[in-house]
């Protein structure tokens, strides 16, 4: 029965990857699935300083069930958003250094 379930799943989650492949929210997914290294490599940094600036400012540990639930939710949205930010940055980065290193190779036959 594990197994009928498991290739179950499989196939629903493939299914509805192909219903959302040519949606916007597929194309929110690609850019998380193409960007999923920046974000293994920097998502904890960014809960880490989202919850030392908002500790800074307010007492998380008094807020109610609905703020808690928010806290984290907004915790989780910024540092995901901040990961893919930190990407289209290096990104920039890395463009410019190669554009910089080819013109000053360019010219030395």
């Amino acid at each position: 029965i594990y197994v009928f379930v498991g290739i179950s799943g499989s196939m629903l989650c493939i299914l509805l990857a192909r219903r959302m492949e040519n949606m916007v929210i597929g194309s929110f997914f690609a850019y998380i699935g193409q960007n999923t290294m920046i974000l293994l490599a920097f998502h904890i940094l960014g809960l880490e300083i989202f919850q030392k600036l908002v500790e800074y400012l307010w007492n998380v540990q008094e807020m109610s069930r609905i703020s808690f639930f928010l806290y984290h939710v907004m915790r989780i949205a910024v540092s995901v958003l901040g990961c893919l930010l930190l990407g289209k940055l290096i990104d920039i980065i890395r463009g410019k250094a190669m554009r910089a290193y080819e013109n000053r190779t360019k010219f030395k036959l």
